[in-house]
């Protein structure tokens, strides 16, 4: 149980990670030309599945991927994006929305691309929302790895003196003589 504690605890902070790249992601295109982009896409499903309407992408009941394409105008110039949003739990995606639901195909949303290289583009932060999706997320694993915590040492307590409390009465008799002056 400790070890699976633990295990839950370097998952959240994980995920913390992960938000902060994604988070490092978005401040590194701020100084990118926002436009808006028209969605081809967009779903939450698993990496195997993505954008095909596959029985497994209604069955991620736990665990799933956002996934967006869209494309957007330049110029004369049509470009192409796609952006993901990696592993989080199912019921954050619920709270939020559903991508498919949030972002229908043809409707439109903040990108960022590169002046320089417009092939490079972002979808804005607040679209994905990795803020409830993966702080939920790695808030869920502390959670569990401090209650396993919690309860490994709960039992590690409770399971510590047995052999003391299978002892005949003459030795507590005789423990308490040697501890009262």
């Amino acid at each position: 149980m400790y070890g699976f504690s633990w295990f839950f605890i370097v998952l959240g902070v994980c995920y913390f990670l992960v938000l902060g790249l994604e988070y490092g992601r978005s401040v590194q295109c701020e100084t990118w030309t926002p436009v808006k982009a028209k969605v081809a896409d967009a779903i939450n499903g698993l990496p195997l599945t993505k954008y095909e309407p596959n029985r497994l992408n209604n069955i991620a009941t736990i665990v799933n991927w956002s996934f967006i394409k869209y494309s957007f105008n330049v110029g004369e110039g049509l470009y192409e994006g796609e952006q993901e949003l990696g592993p989080h739990l199912t019921v954050f995606d619920y709270w939020v929305g559903p991508l498919a639901q949030r972002l229908p195909k043809d409707s439109t949303i903040d990108v960022k691309y590169n002046p320089v290289n417009p092939k490079e583009s972002r979808v804005a932060f607040d679209v994905l929302k990795p803020v409830e999706t993966l702080v939920g997320t790695g808030m869920v694993f502390l959670i569990i790895g401090g209650v396993g915590l919690f309860l490994s040492r709960v039992t590690e307590t409770a399971t510590g003196d047995d052999e003391e409390l299978n002892q005949p009465l003459e030795y507590f008799e005789q423990k308490r003589k040697k501890t009262i002056p």
